[in-house]
């Protein structure tokens, strides 16, 4: 009995001392994998004649870390994230003078063919995603005007993505858990904005298909369908005693849109048309809440001439099923070019870009310069100028006439 006893006791020591041994190695390569992030310290400035803004000071740090753990190769974690303050806090039309959020937070499998990623996601689908595109998976900020990049815009989601690809052929399925209402101002032309109402339990839930590949004529062809809250709240005028205020509209959106890019040498043309059914129509001030069918084409190409210099055309044109107000224009297009050369071994980067209407009664001037010095050091100097009005397509997206810096150093 002694002698059993004796092995029992001798086998859990050494299962004891294996599962160690394990836990230890594995630990080993989790603590080996800690080394796999990388992160970026800035400083910006945001200047804006319209708030009367000349040095808004926003501090920021955001941090990344990609772990993969070889005991388990097919499986990855990323978690992306950024802190910022902001020494005028009512320029950015929140109140925070603090702002802490996660870009990303996906544990990802990838296959030979397919992988699957759940979490905290960002999707960019299509090409035109400032112009109503087909990237209605993402709400974005509509408190934070500064940003020139929509990546940065965009609000992280809960979601599940499952992604195939064999040979020339693309298939996605996303569905998507929306935590709340997009954030937008307290106040619009002088109107308090009421607090948006929650969102009932089956608008929560949003999905998307992405569906396409490459042809044999080298056209690379992608179709979309989405239902989806709205992103661009419709502002409803609410009488009170106290006088007006604004509720927010945001109903759901389905979208159907297709892509198609094509290269031939030094040309490449991208092309995206989207068709959004029960769209909010973006007009201010309507007494009751109101809908319509939108349809979006978009067409850029590319140039690359001699010495690396790119010129880029574009066209944009929207068309809604209701007709215009006073306040609100259902036909609009917009005509582009821009202008992209690096310089100094690729170190230096500028741009220069303008936007009109067909009729010069809007306009957006973009110019742009990127410097990399030191291996780690990058400064950005971004300015925006707007000519706009009530009713217009640039005018529906709050831009404003802003000069923006920012020092960032990668570590």
């Amino acid at each position: 009995m002694k002698s059993t006893d004796h092995f029992k006791s001798v086998c859990w020591k050494r299962l004891i001392f294996l599962s160690a041994c394990s836990w230890f190695g594995f630990c080993s390569d989790a603590r080996a994998e800690l080394r796999a992030w990388s992160g970026s310290a800035e400083l910006s400035t945001v200047g804006s004649p319209e708030n009367n803004v000349l040095w808004n000071f926003r501090p920021g740090l955001g941090l990344k870390w990609e772990p993969s753990f070889s005991l388990f190769p097919h499986w990855s974690l990323g978690l992306e994230g950024r802190i910022r303050a902001d020494s005028q806090s009512e320029f950015s039309l929140s109140g925070r003078q603090f702002d802490a959020r996660v870009d990303r937070a996906v544990l990802q499998w990838i296959g030979s063919e397919a992988s699957l990623s759940a979490g905290w996601q960002k999707f960019t689908w299509g090409d035109s995603a400032f112009l109503d595109g087909v990237d209605v998976l993402n709400a974005r900020d509509l408190t934070e005007p500064v940003y020139s990049d929509d990546e940065l815009l965009k609000i992280a989601v809960p979601s599940v993505s499952l992604q195939y690809l064999a040979g020339n052929t693309v298939f996605q399925a996303v569905i998507v858990v929306q935590p709340g209402r997009s954030p937008v101002p307290t106040e619009a032309a002088g109107v308090n904005v009421n607090a948006p109402e929650p969102l009932r339990p089956g608008d929560v839930y949003e999905f998307g298909l992405k569906a396409g590949g490459l042809l044999k004529n080298g056209w690379d062809i992608n179709g979309y369908l989405a239902s989806h809250q709205e992103r661009i709240p419709q502002a409803v005028l609410v009488p009170n005693p106290l006088g007006l205020s604004v509720r927010l509209y945001e109903p759901r959106v389905f979208t159907l849109g297709i892509t198609a890019t094509q290269s031939a040498g030094d040309v490449v043309v991208r092309s995206e048309m989207a068709f959004h059914f029960n769209r909010a129509l973006p007009e201010f001030g309507l007494a009751q809440e109101a809908t319509a069918n939108q349809m979006v084409g978009h067409v850029t190409a590319d140039f690359t001439l001699f010495s690396d210099l790119i010129l880029t055309g574009e066209i944009w044109a929207e068309k809604w099923s209701e007709a215009s107000s006073d306040s609100f224009k259902n036909t609009s297009s917009l005509l582009g070019a821009r202008l992209q050369k690096p310089l100094w071994s690729q170190r230096v980067d500028t741009s220069l870009g303008f936007l009109t209407s067909a009729a010069v009664n809007e306009s957006l001037l973009t110019a742009g310069f990127t410097w990399k010095f030191l291996d780690a050091w990058q400064w950005n100097l971004d300015a925006y100028r707007v000519q706009t009005s009530k009713g217009h397509s640039l005018a529906r997206r709050q831009l404003k006439n802003l000069i923006n810096s920012t020092l960032k150093f990668q570590f």
